[in-house]
């Protein structure tokens, strides 16, 4: 029998209204108990999820009955919540990403391991169906030798949501789309292509006048494969687009749209299988509704928790944190004199 167990989330927000609707699908996992800042939004998070409303960080971290917490709060928040949670001896899921700036991730990262925790960043899409059928190809060999990964992240997100407080501000948000949005294309692209060597980027406020941080980005990547990279995202426009990926190999090129294969043009199949390719090449559309990535994370920070390797560990969180921080610098840079910049202390920190 596997063993059950019990989490518990810091903060009440949207990512925590996630965190507890996938436990509650859960038969070997079970939420325990929340805690927040804002005693009303606590109150009506436990009724909505029948929990208990703890009544303040103290009595999370010390009750032996909670495995692991989930930290669920603003950005620029998340290294001080990782390190008490692991001087108190819990296991960390923490949401994306793991802290705004290269330096603070690296810390989380660094009492989590002193402390013998699991620290597991929030990165899900690795557990689409999709992103796992287009890594196994890659890593038989399928696609040959990688050429090519393009991403764009476009998302409708209005005046309301940047007046929440804390979102798109440098302070607790660590940037705009790039780190909240785009962070997740960002290290989609690393699980594919590996290690970042260099990077060059741009951002702009588009359409959010007065906005401190960017609505719109795009960003050139190379890997210490070889391979190049492409990310673009935007919270400027009024559509939503689920993420898209296209990885292109010497033997062909493969895509995805959200958990959907679009397109898959390898080797002899090459042009035989585009738009819904079936078979084994795409994810299985009969089931995809019921699969939830986020679910499918945590039950395997649990199986971690008990010696399993993690499909996602705190380097590839900290190795976000440094790849956009390294977009940053660039974007930001007056120097002119190059076109790109290597950022290699930012992404050497990323890789320590």
């Amino acid at each position: 029998m596997t063993p059950h167990t019990t989490f518990a989330i810091i903060g009440a927000g949207s990512a925590a209204e996630a965190h507890a609707r996938a436990l509650s699908g859960c038969a070997d996992a079970s939420l325990a108990a929340v805690w927040s800042t804002g005693r009303d939004r606590l109150t009506a998070f436990a009724q909505r999820h029948r929990t208990r409303a703890a009544g303040g960080l103290d009595e999370i971290l010390s009750d032996d009955g909670i495995d692991a917490v989930i930290i669920a709060t603003p950005s620029g928040t998340h290294e001080a919540y990782v390190v008490q949670a692991a001087a108190a001896g819990k296991h960390v899921v923490c949401e994306k990403p793991l802290d705004v700036t290269t330096a603070a991730a690296q810390r989380a990262a660094a009492a989590c391991a002193r402390a013998c925790v699991l620290l597991y960043p929030v990165f899900q899409l690795r557990f689409w169906q999709a992103v796992t059928r287009i890594r196994g190809a890659l890593a038989r060999g399928e696609l040959g030798r990688l050429l090519h990964v393009r991403t764009s992240v476009t998302c409708n997100r209005g005046e309301s949501y940047y007046r929440s407080g804390w979102r798109g501000t440098w302070a607790l948000d660590g940037g705009g789309c790039l780190m909240n949005q785009a962070i997740h294309a960002v290290d989609l692209m690393h699980a594919i292509a590996g290690d970042a060597s260099e990077v060059c980027g741009w951002t702009a406020e588009r359409d959010h006048p007065g906005l401190a941080v960017e609505d719109t980005a795009c960003a050139l990547m190379r890997f210490a494969s070889g391979a190049f990279g492409l990310v673009q995202a935007t919270t400027a426009t009024r559509c939503e687009i689920p993420l898209r990926c296209e990885v292109t190999g010497t033997r062909g090129t493969v895509a995805l749209e959200g958990d959907r294969i679009t397109r898959w043009n390898l080797g002899e199949d090459a042009g035989a299988a585009m738009g819904d390719p079936g078979g084994d090449h795409g994810g299985d559309h009969g089931t995809a509704q019921s699969h939830d990535p986020l679910r499918a994370l945590l039950l395997d920070a649990a199986a971690a928790m008990r010696g399993a390797s993690p499909a996602v560990t705190a380097e590839d969180g900290v190795r976000a944190v440094g790849t956009v921080c390294a977009i940053y610098t660039h974007a930001q840079s007056q120097d002119r004199r190059s076109s790109s910049t290597r950022a290699d202390e930012a992404l050497g920190q990323a890789r320590a």
